[in-house]
């Protein structure tokens, strides 16, 4: 290694024009490893092995956070895709056991029917609402009196539809309930919205 690259850190260079035909170069080489870092290839390039150790371990070591971060984006993704899943295969156990209720005809049976129906409102809802090009309704849930209240906001072109429901135990039942009004008061409103 040269002396003033010890002291400062940077390498000495030397300045050389080089004539390649029609075009002159301005080749500026490191002295400390004689590779060309000039604006015009000069030709076939004679590299050390100590350069070409460095360049490997530079390489390699890039690489390898390159795989290390790409590792982690695909594992999260992973994760957050498994966690999806188990949430979807939840829900079907859950709906495989409510159809099995409803077929026994156990005691659960009318609550498991009317949670059933109620489940459709929300994507009634929705539905009703990109068939007509409507907004998304939008929902406020809020705790009243150790329970919970529901309002709906559906919008159209020329109206505003609100829709609030009664006290409900938990969040989604008020929601549902809401949900259920909205459709109710929509369909009265037929004639007179689009």
């Amino acid at each position: 290694m040269s002396d003033s690259m010890q002291k400062s850190g940077v390498p000495d260079f030397k300045d050389e024009k080089v004539d390649t035909g029609n075009k002159t170069c301005t080749d500026i080489s490191s002295v400390q490893d004689e590779l060309p870092i000039g604006d015009c290839a000069l030709g076939p390039i004679q590299l050390g092995s100590k350069y070409l150790e460095k360049l490997h371990t530079i390489l390699s070591t890039k690489e390898n956070a390159l795989s290390q971060t790409a590792l982690r984006v695909l594992l999260r993704k992973r994760n957050k895709l498994s966690c999806q899943l188990r949430n979807l295969e939840d829900e079907i156990a859950v709906c495989d056991k409510n159809i099995q209720t409803i077929l026994d005809g156990g005691e659960d049976n009318l609550a498991v029917k009317i949670e059933a129906i109620i489940d459709a409102d929300n994507d009634e809802l929705d539905d009703m609402c990109y068939e007509n090009n409507w907004t998304l309704p939008t929902y406020r849930v809020s705790p009243v009196d150790g329970g919970f209240r529901a309002n709906i906001t559906v919008k159209g072109l020329d109206f505003e539809c609100s829709e609030g429901s009664g006290l409900h135990s938990n969040p989604r039942l008020a929601r549902e309930s809401a949900a259920a009004q909205t459709i109710a008061k929509l369909r009265s409103m037929r004639g007179k919205i689009q």
